[in-house]
């Protein structure tokens, strides 16, 4: 999730049916590189990937701390979990 795409459209959003697994990382160059390139303008503050584990799909799903603690006031935690599980629904990664 950056900060200009929030929430997610009807359709995604809603809890996954799948399997979620919820990492936290400092927001350094290690963490953001979990995310992919960072966008000009844009703070990260998680993302999304599904991948297949096990034969079943599973989304994995990181967010970006200062210290590997969520202390973000805006946005909080509920609204880049309810972002990323847009994601993890099928929402498409530029929010299209």
């Amino acid at each position: 999730m950056t900060n200009d795409a929030y929430p997610p459209p009807p359709q995604y959003d809603h809890r996954p049916s799948i399997a979620i697994i919820e990492y936290f990382v400092k927001a350094t160059e290690v963490g953001k590189a979990w995310c992919g390139k960072p966008m000009p303008g844009k703070a990260p503050f998680g993302c999304a990937q599904v991948v297949m584990w096990d034969g079943k799909p599973l989304c994995r799903i990181w967010f970006l701390t200062p210290d590997g603690k969520y202390q973000w006031t805006s946005p909080t935690i509920e609204e880049v979990r309810r972002h990323e599980h847009g994601h993890c629904n099928g929402w498409a990664p530029d929010h299209k």
